[in-house]
């Protein structure tokens, strides 16, 4: 059962796999890159392998597990994230080129947009 729930989590894209080091074969694995997500009043902490996928992913994720039940239609789709100190990040840029392992990150919903975002 273990392994069927960790199945689930990695092929849904809720949780990625511990990062081999590259050429040691079989050897320890590096600890995934996990990014702390804030959706509205709630973190989450979100495992994201190497950090090979775009900022738009890591927003997603947030979403769908703020709001299990309808897998974030209620909330919308992500305006864009922004990182602590208020800067907002290109949704199509890579994770790893722009947020650190531990980092917090939060997910701008329509309520958060401006004006001219709308």
């Amino acid at each position: 059962q273990a392994f069927l729930a960790h199945a689930f989590r990695t092929h849904s894209g809720l949780e990625a796999p511990p990062t081999p080091i590259a050429g040691a074969g079989l050897a320890p694995l590096r600890r995934a890159m996990r990014v702390k997500v804030h959706v509205r009043e709630r973190t989450f902490t979100v495992s994201c392998g190497d950090g090979a996928q775009r900022i738009s992913w890591l927003a997603n994720v947030g979403i769908v597990r703020y709001d299990e039940k309808t897998k974030g239609m209620e909330l919308g789709p992500p305006r864009g994230v922004r990182l602590e100190d208020g800067s907002r990040l290109n949704m199509d840029d890579i994770v790893r080129t722009r947020i650190g392992d531990g980092s917090d990150v939060w997910v701008l919903l329509r309520e958060d947009a401006t004006d001219g975002e709308a």
